[in-house]
């Protein structure tokens, strides 16, 4: 399946490490085929196909494991393959899209979530805070049985916003914000959180809460919530 990808490029993109850093492709070959060649050729393959979104996660290419979140199925991804998924995790980008695309999906979303986002590793870390702020949105803010979820992720960013790395740091910002677009009590949480991190001496953490903060209190913002 790789070496189709390839063909369908032509060839490998050579990226400075820059390019790659801020692009989050650290670590992978890059084809630069178009989002909607991908998708076109996944409903060529038929959606979802696990079996082959499994095979794929293993592939150094950025454009295959794009493909393996488009095919992944969210009803067979156990707890095993998640794991397996989070322990390969090396772009952002693709963490945010497997994230939004399948593993919101499963039942195990809230369980993982707040395990990744509670571990030691950056890459964990990340993918838990991405998972958060993707359940933010998609679950009803109406829905009592998520209170507890939300309240120990709010619990989570006070204890981790001081974790020094850069994508990292950027997740639990943008975890916060989803959180306080909820409703009128979850955006007075969240901006209660952000003032309780704000008070910490690590200055990541007071760039966390800056950033929160600043959205939080924007008319946009505070107009959806009064609506």
């Amino acid at each position: 399946m790789t070496e189709k990808l390839i063909r369908m490029s032509g060839k490998t993109t050579d990226l400075s490490e820059e390019k790659r850093h801020i692009f989050g492709m650290e670590g992978l070959r890059v084809l630069d085929i178009p989002h909607e060649r991908l998708v076109a050729f996944a409903e060529e393959i038929g959606m979802p196909d696990q079996p082959l979104a499994t095979a794929l996660w293993q592939s150094d290419l950025y454009e295959a494991r794009i493909l393996s979140c488009i095919l992944m199925d969210p009803a067979a991804l156990t707890e095993p393959l998640l794991d397996e998924w989070a322990a390969g995790i090396t772009s952002w980008v693709v963490c945010d899209y497997c994230c939004s695309k399948a593993i919101w999906k499963t039942p195990l979303a809230e369980k993982k979530a707040v395990e990744w986002a509670e571990g030691k590793d950056d890459w964990h870390i990340y993918a838990g805070f991405s998972l958060i702020g993707v359940l933010a949105f998609r679950l009803a803010a109406d829905d009592p049985n998520e209170l507890g979820f939300f309240d120990r992720s709010l619990f989570i960013a006070r204890k981790q916003a001081s974790q020094p790395q850069v994508n990292v740091s950027r997740a639990i910002s943008s975890a916060l914000k989803s959180i306080g677009t909820r409703s009128r009590d979850w955006h007075e949480a969240a901006v209660e959180t952000c003032e309780e991190i704000a008070m910490q001496p690590s200055e990541t953490a007071k760039w966390v809460a800056s950033q929160a903060l600043g959205d939080l209190l924007s008319s946009e913002i505070a107009k959806a919530i009064r609506a």
